[in-house]
């Protein structure tokens, strides 16, 4: 793992695909992830305190997604719409 510093010069090159890939990653929930998904993810972080980025990993290995925090983040967003719940819960 290399270490990123960040600095206003740098700062939209390192910080733009992070973006992307939140956008494209919940872009593509909106679509697909389903109810009973959406419980596996509450059971996750609210029965079993998982973190967003055990979450993403936990999901990369069930499904063909590219894992970590910001994967996990939107699926718990997403999760918690889908279950009628207020995502801010989840935390």
């Amino acid at each position: 793992m290399k270490l990123i510093v960040l600095t206003p010069e740098n700062c939209e090159a390192v910080v733009a695909p992070l973006l992307q890939l939140h956008d494209t990653t919940t872009e593509r929930l909106d679509k697909e992830m389903t109810i009973v998904q959406a419980r596996i993810v509450r059971g996750w972080r609210v029965d079993l305190g998982c973190t967003w980025g055990l979450i993403g990993e936990r999901w990369s290995e069930l499904y063909p997604w590219e894992g970590g925090q910001i994967l996990g983040r939107a699926l718990c967003h997403r999760g918690a719409i889908l279950l009628n719940e207020n995502p801010e819960d989840w935390n």
